[in-house]
Parts: C-alpha cells; sequence; structure tokens
C-alpha cells in the first residue's frame, strides 16, 4: 500500500511535464506543436508568427539564427505549392504581379477545415493587436506573412493571408479567405500582425558510420 501511494503520488508531480505535443495534419502537411516548424512537400516553414513586429529587413538579417537556420524568403512559386496544397479549388498563380483570393464560406458553428488548419499549423498572427470582434465563434483568427522574389529595401513584397470566417464590429458576416496579393508590403515596416515566410529544404539525416557498418555487418551474416 505504501509503495502504490508514493508512485501515487510521484504521477501527480509528474502530471504537467507529461503533456504530449499535438501533430496537426493537413493534406500531407503537418506540424508538431512542440516546435515552430511545418513541414509538408519536401520544405519546412518557419511559423509565420515568429516573425511578426519586425521589419522584412530585420527578418533577413536573422534568418541564419533562428531554428539552426538556413532559411529564404518564400518565393512566389514556393507560396503557390503552398496554397495550391491547401486551397485546391483555385487555380493559384507564381506571378509575382498577381493577386488572388478563395473565399471558404461562412459557417460559423463549425471550427474546421482548411482555413483554420492553415493558422493552426502557421500560428494565429493577428492576436489582439488590432481588438477582438463579438464573433459567435470567439475571436478572429488570421495569419499573414510577406514572401517574394525581390528583397531590395526599395520594392515592394507579396503579402499572404489566410483568416476564418467572422463577424465584424458592425455586425457584418465576412467569409473565411485565403489571399495572395501582390507588391503592398514594404520591406522596412514592422508589421505587428504579419511575419516573414521563411522556408529551408528539409534536411535528411546522414546516416551514421555505425549504422552503416551494422549494415554492412547483418549483409554478410546473411549472406
Amino acid at each position: 500500500m505504501d509503495n502504490f501511494f508514493k508512485v501515487f503520488i510521484f504521477s501527480i508531480f509528474l502530471l504537467p511535464y507529461s503533456v504530449k505535443a499535438e501533430i496537426i495534419q493537413f493534406n500531407g502537411f503537418s506540424h508538431d506543436t512542440d516546435t515552430d516548424i511545418v513541414v509538408g512537400n519536401g520544405l519546412e516553414w518557419l511559423q509565420w508568427d515568429r516573425t511578426i513586429g519586425i521589419s522584412w529587413i530585420e527578418a533577413n538579417s536573422q534568418k541564419d539564427t533562428i531554428e539552426d537556420g538556413g532559411w529564404e524568403i518564400a518565393t512566389n512559386s514556393q507560396m503557390q505549392g503552398l496554397f495550391s496544397n491547401f486551397f485546391s479549388s483555385t487555380a493559384w498563380d507564381a506571378d509575382e504581379s498577381t493577386s488572388q483570393s478563395y473565399f471558404t464560406g461562412i459557417e460559423l458553428d463549425t471550427e474546421g477545415g482548411a482555413d483554420l488548419s492553415f493558422i493552426s499549423m502557421f500560428g494565429d498572427t493577428l492576436g489582439d493587436t488590432l481588438g477582438t470582434y463579438d464573433l459567435a465563434e470567439g475571436k478572429r483568427q488570421y495569419t499573414g506573412a510577406r514572401f517574394g522574389d525581390h528583397f531590395a529595401p526599395s520594392e515592394l513584397l507579396n503579402h499572404a493571408m489566410v483568416q476564418d470566417d467572422f463577424i465584424d464590429v458592425l455586425g457584418n458576416y465576412r467569409q473565411g479567405e485565403a489571399r495572395l496579393t501582390d507588391q503592398i508590403l514594404s520591406s522596412t515596416t514592422e508589421y505587428i500582425y504579419i511575419g516573414a515566410a521563411l522556408v529551408r529544404t528539409v534536411s535528411v539525416p546522414e546516416p551514421s558510420i555505425l549504422a552503416l557498418m551494422g549494415a554492412g555487418l547483418a549483409g554478410l551474416g546473411f549472406a
């Protein structure tokens, strides 16, 4: 009985530390909530809410120090591939001069779908920075990031955003939406609710020498 009591007490102390990470998945993309990285189609994406409140120039200067580095700003074709995976009903264009929108409709009683899966993975960059609305399903959820193929300080960056449906302060119903807008954001402005779309190629760990030796010995033994 004493041992049972000790184990019970010990397990109570361990309880806060035994919570497992959640794995969010959608159409081949996945996000382990213990990390700030979304994986899919051979790429790793840094969650967009990691780079809000700083300019693109600042984000660009930090890209080799965040999460082991190796990041680059997402190109138009990479963003096209990302949106095509989540919102396949629209033929997304990789041309940097094209603006497109896809509306996911109004389903205020439904917490799900591609828009909310996207926001859950990439992070809610809006937070409370622009205030909250009196919504039927809670606060408005939104994620946004800068991207594009031109990075000079004098050039404008493209804007990617996804939001769920909501009711605004005037009582108007707003549809969920995915949108790519061309050349609209400054690379020197510190946007408090728009991050930077940083992406890198998924690194495949090389097998260790011991593992290779073990595989070779196993092959010899089998022969």
